[in-house]
This record gives C-alpha cells, sequence and structure tokens, in this order.
C-alpha cells in the first residue's frame, strides 16, 4: 500500500517544480494562464523558492483550492478545462510523478497513455506496427466524454486497494476527485462526476479508473492496446474480435461509461459480413496498411509542410538570388532542428512513418516550395535547371527521407525530450522579472480599457 512518505521519497516538490517550469518554457503562452487567483506563472515564480519549501514543509495538511472552470476549443473541439492554481499544479504534478513510478508494475503494460516508465505513445505504435501484418480484422472503441463521466465513488473504492485510506495522502487524491470549480465569479461548487480535466493528476485518476478493464482484456484473444480512452482490438479471428468488443463494452457498463457511437467501428481486410472493408485503418494519428506500411494521413502531412511554409515566408527578402535561397535553407534547418515545438512535431511522425515514397513527394514539395521563393515567383518543373536539386542539399536543405532513416537506425533524439533539464530552468528563472513587468503592463492596460468604455 502506498503512503505519502512513500510518494516524497520517490519524488521531491522541487522536482514538480522544475516539471511545470519546463512546460511554461515549451509553451510561453501558458505562463499566462490564470486560475481564480489570477496570479501569473512569472509572479507565482518570483518567489518559487520559499513556496516550494512551504509546500514541503506543509504537504501533510495541504489544501487544493477550487479550480476556475473555462470553455476552450482544442483541435476544433470545445473542450472544458479546469485550471488550477499554480501551487496546486505544482502539488498535483508531485503527484502524477510519484505515484507512476510508484504504480509502474500494477499498471497494465497495454495501458499506454500518461506513463513515465518507458511505456508510451511510441511503444504502442510500435507495438501496432509489429502486430498489423498478423491481423485481418479490428475494433476501435472511444468512450464518450470520458474525462467528465468518470463515477467519484467507484474512482475512490479502487483507489482504497492501492492507496492506505487512513493515509493524508488518500486526503490529497479524494480532494481532487471530489473537486470544487468556480464558474463565472460564482461561489465555488462541488463536482458530481468526473475529473478535473485539464489538471496534471486527471490522467493519472484516468488510468486507475481503467486499469482493471485492461486487465480483463488481456485475457481474451486479441492484441489489445488502450491510449487514453481509445481503444482498439486486433485478431486475425472475427469471432475473437468481437467477443472482445463485446466484453469491453461490458466492461464500460460496469465503469458507468458510455461508447462514443461516432466512433466505433468493426473494420476488416477481408470481406465480412459484420465488418467494413477497408485497405487501411487510423489509429494515434497514423495510417496503417495491412502489410504493415504506416504512412502520414494527408492532414499530418500537410501540417509539416505549413510548418516548413510559415518559416520561409518569415524570411527577409532579398534582391540576390543566392543570399535568399541561402537565408531560406538556413531558417528551415533551424526551424527544424532547434526550433522546440516544431521539431518535436516533425520528428515525432518522422519516428514512425515507414513509407519512404511519401516522404520522398514531401521532400520534392518541400523543394519547390523553397524554389519558387527563392525566385520569387510560382513553381515550374524547368525551374529546377535554375536551382538544380544537388544545389539545395549541397546548403543543406532537410531531406524528410534521410532523417526518417536517422530515426530508424536510432540516431537521433526527439529534441522535446532534451527540454527538462535544469540549464533551462535557470535560464527562464532569470526572466522571471522582466515577464511580471510585462505582464502587469498588460493587465493595467485591460484595467484602463475597461474604465475607458464604463465611463
Amino acid at each position: 500500500m502506498i503512503n505519502l512518505q512513500k510518494c516524497l521519497e520517490i519524488c521531491s516538490l522541487s522536482e514538480a517544480a522544475l516539471i511545470v517550469a519546463n512546460k511554461v518554457a515549451f509553451d510561453k503562452g501558458k505562463g499566462f494562464v490564470l486560475s481564480h487567483d489570477n496570479q501569473s506563472y512569472w509572479e507565482f515564480a518570483s518567489s518559487i523558492n520559499i513556496r516550494v519549501a512551504r509546500l514541503t514543509r506543509n504537504i501533510s495538511k495541504y489544501v487544493f483550492q477550487p479550480t476556475l472552470k473555462k470553455t476552450r476549443r482544442i483541435k476544433w473541439k470545445e473542450r472544458i478545462l479546469y485550471i488550477s492554481t499554480w501551487e496546486d499544479k505544482i502539488v498535483e504534478t508531485w503527484l502524477n510523478k510519484s505515484l507512476n513510478r510508484l504504480l509502474s508494475q500494477w499498471f497494465s503494460h497495454k495501458s499506454y497513455a500518461y506513463r513515465i516508465d518507458g511505456i508510451g505513445i511510441d511503444t504502442c505504435q510500435q507495438s501496432v506496427i509489429s502486430n498489423i501484418k498478423q491481423c485481418s480484422y479490428i475494433a476501435r472503441r472511444d468512450v464518450k466524454s470520458f474525462f467528465y463521466t468518470v463515477d467519484h465513488q467507484i474512482l475512490l473504492d479502487k483507489l482504497t486497494h492501492i492507496i492506505e485510506p487512513n493515509d493524508y495522502l488518500f486526503d490529497l487524491l479524494r480532494q481532487r476527485i471530489q473537486f470544487q470549480y468556480i464558474e463565472n465569479q460564482s461561489e465555488p461548487q462541488p463536482a458530481t462526476l468526473g475529473l478535473p480535466f485539464g489538471s496534471p493528476i486527471a490522467c493519472l485518476l484516468a488510468n486507475i479508473y481503467l486499469t482493471d478493464l485492461d486487465r480483463s482484456l488481456l485475457k481474451q484473444h486479441v492484441h489489445y492496446y488502450r491510449y487514453a480512452d481509445d481503444f482498439l482490438i486486433a485478431a486475425d479471428s472475427a469471432d475473437a474480435v468481437l467477443e472482445g468488443a463485446k466484453k469491453l463494452e461490458n466492461e464500460l457498463d460496469l465503469l458507468k461509461l458510455q461508447l462514443n457511437t461516432k466512433k466505433t467501428e468493426n473494420l476488416s481486410f477481408v470481406e465480412h459480413t459484420d465488418f467494413q472493408l477497408v485497405n487501411r485503418f487510423r489509429f494515434l494519428g497514423l495510417e496503417y496498411w495491412p502489410e504493415g506500411i504506416v504512412r502520414l494521413p494527408i492532414e499530418k502531412k500537410r501540417k509539416i509542410i505549413n510548418i516548413i511554409r510559415r518559416t520561409i515566408n518569415s524570411c527577409p527578402r532579398h534582391q540576390d538570388q543566392d543570399t535568399r535561397l541561402r537565408l531560406i535553407i538556413e531558417n528551415i534547418q533551424e526551424a527544424v532542428l532547434k526550433r522546440i515545438r516544431y521539431a518535436a512535431i516533425i520528428d515525432y511522425y518522422l519516428k514512425h512513418v515507414n513509407d519512404e515514397a511519401q516522404l520522398r513527394v514531401m521532400d520534392r514539395e518541400i523543394a519547390e516550395l523553397v524554389i519558387s521563393a527563392a525566385l520569387g515567383k510560382p513553381f515550374r518543373p524547368r525551374d529546377f535547371k535554375i536551382i538544380p536539386y544537388k544545389k539545395l542539399r549541397d546548403l543543406g536543405l532537410i531531406s524528410l527521407v534521410h532523417r526518417n532513416r536517422l530515426h530508424q537506425q536510432g540516431h537521433l533524439q526527439v529534441p522535446f525530450l532534451s527540454i527538462f533539464n535544469t540549464i533551462l530552468f535557470e535560464r527562464y528563472q532569470k526572466g522571471i522579472e522582466r515577464r511580471t513587468d510585462r505582464f502587469n503592463q498588460i493587465k493595467l492596460s485591460r484595467k484602463l480599457r475597461l474604465a475607458s468604455h464604463s465611463n
């Protein structure tokens, strides 16, 4: 059984504070996200050492504050987010990190989301790729509004089997399960259902809620994968897949969860009356083909091309063609190799795609964009005589095919992983005062505008 002391031994609150700081460093806009206390990260972090020390001393009697309920559009969907104060986020991150480590062996090895033990989306996709050649039938399932429909009492009952009920750790988790929220400056209200989506600990609690389901599906004669609330069941037998899908639905009923009928699919690579005949299927942002080929869907392909296009368009325009060409290629190198956000997106997809024919087409499209920008006119095939492909490569234009091969051979590390280091934290800590001043100026200008409108 896990208690508060074990969590403190395996992860410190200082480490959790560093993780929060690095997330802000990766996406600076997060630093200006406000909860009900109207405090930015930069204001909070101006005395972060004192705050973390106080948290460590008082963690055995810590009380979470209410979250702020907001609606945000994320990937073309309206989602409800519950925004915690920055102090609460550090405690939530600490709980998530320490419990993830302590529960690593307890979680199912077929649960791939929000893990920190080497099991993640990469592991999931590699397993799908290795097994899909032997599978002709696939069932895809998704839970409807999963994070907002988790039953509190069922989750608390599950916690009693892994957390000491009389330890304050259990009370901390209970506070975050039966959380309170503020909406439109109202009084705090208790949530009767669901998890605080947007909180670092919500994902951990989701995995705890579904672990028994994972174990029951592993007893079926199928290949089973779960990433958060996305389920994939595959086998070479139609009956095995249908039986596994039925078992999944029964387990979801016990958890008081409903399937999203719009994302319920029975697919097959061979004709069958109970399955839709397809030549590929999508899972976790990639297209899987029966021969084991993995390709980028059209929107992911466009995402990478648009990153290159935006980078090209941001280049200063010079009269000299050679100078313009050199600056464009240098900017692309900077974006792909050093801008962590762009590099993480591109390398994530390149790491798993194994269709070089698709990547060659994308390489040519990138070359055409570069030549068009260098010449200052729409591209025509004969422009390759003016700026040959070899010249582009000699100047250092990236090749997605080459970068993909480096990933496949294990010679590249995804740049996103390098962000979690103390040097980066120290660098951003030095900029806290400057960013705090900027934030205060923004707040002052907003108040002045509101005052002028009211007058």
